[in-house]
């Protein structure tokens, strides 16, 4: 069966028990058309099940996209068009609080690492890459990036090959 939903807004419990009413098996496919952050208190949990399930896609919706160029904004200092205020404005504190709370290597690691195991999926299965997984991937590897840069005492720009090289440097050792 074929399903299209909407406007999750962060509601995990809501999520669960909707894909619970309908009976949602991995036989099933649901699009879920934008609107899953902001306002409700489990945004990324939302998103991580989402990003899980090789029978679930996301279709980016305006909270999204307000979210992604925030944190942009954050991540790069620029002001586009949208910025933390009018992320803020549009429900997005919520899911900002959320992302401060986890927002730690760990956390990084774990969705780089589900967004990659997604996308070798479905390459594997000749699909293709979703934007959303894309763009997620690339914040989170930015985010954990600018998070060992602190820790190392390196730039940015430095940390992905020195993990590179550190990692071959054991490899070689083995």
């Amino acid at each position: 069966m074929i399903y299209v939903t909407a406007d999750i807004h962060g509601y995990y419990k809501a999520f669960l028990h909707l894909l619970e009413e309908i009976r949602f098996s991995p036989t099933d496919i649901l699009y879920v058309i934008g609107d899953t952050i902001d306002k409700g208190p489990e945004s990324f949990r939302v998103l991580k099940h989402i990003m899980a399930e090789d029978n679930m896609e996301l279709i980016l919706g305006n909270h999204e996209e307000f979210m992604l160029e925030a944190l942009k904004s954050q991540v790069y200092g620029k002001r586009d068009f949208i910025d933390m205020d009018l992320w803020f404005k549009h429900g997005g504190e919520e899911t900002y609080k959320e992302y401060m709370r986890s927002n730690s290597s760990k956390a990084w690691v774990q969705l780089i690492k589900t967004i990659y195991l997604r996308k070798e999926k479905r390459i594997m299965k000749g699909y293709k890459v979703t934007a959303l997984d894309s763009r997620y991937f690339s914040l989170a590897e930015t985010s954990l990036y600018g998070e060992l840069a602190v820790a190392l005492d390196k730039p940015r720009e430095e940390v992905k090959s020195y993990i590179a090289s550190c990692i071959d440097n054991l490899s070689s050792k083995t």
